[in-house]
């Protein structure tokens, strides 16, 4: 009787709790990544041309002139998601820029630089 009722009383505290830390970790991950997926990056012009040098992204792509790939102002226009820009560079789609040389996977730009660059990405228009 004696365990019962500690049983009983532990089952009783314990109610409404989390089983674990790890639980209350992954959901403080969860709302970590969220928050930081939706917080601004920023950068500024020229942190953003050396990315652009540093990757050959400049090689295809320029403001006004278009080498070969199409130029910053008309991927802009696209408004794609930080998601799909991501993807884009990691796995292009020729099919998206039919008139252009298809581009290379560049995979290999981290995250972070893609963040930089999106962002000062869209903040460009077209100018007609």
């Amino acid at each position: 009787m004696k365990w019962s009722c500690i049983l009983f009383l532990f089952l009783m505290a314990s109610c409404g709790q989390p089983a674990s830390n790890a639980e209350d970790n992954s959901a403080e991950e969860e709302v970590q990544q969220v928050v930081s997926e939706a917080a601004p990056v920023e950068a500024d012009s020229v942190q953003v041309q050396n990315l652009l040098n540093r990757y050959a992204c400049a090689s295809c792509h320029g403001m006004e002139s278009k080498p070969v790939g199409p130029g910053w102002p008309e991927i802009a226009a696209r408004n794609l998601t930080l998601g799909q820009f991501k993807t884009l560079i990691a796995n292009p789609e020729p099919a998206n820029w039919p008139d252009y040389t298809p581009m290379a996977p560049m995979g290999y730009v981290p995250d972070g630089d893609l963040e930089k660059i999106y962002a000062w990405m869209t903040t460009l228009t077209i100018n007609e």
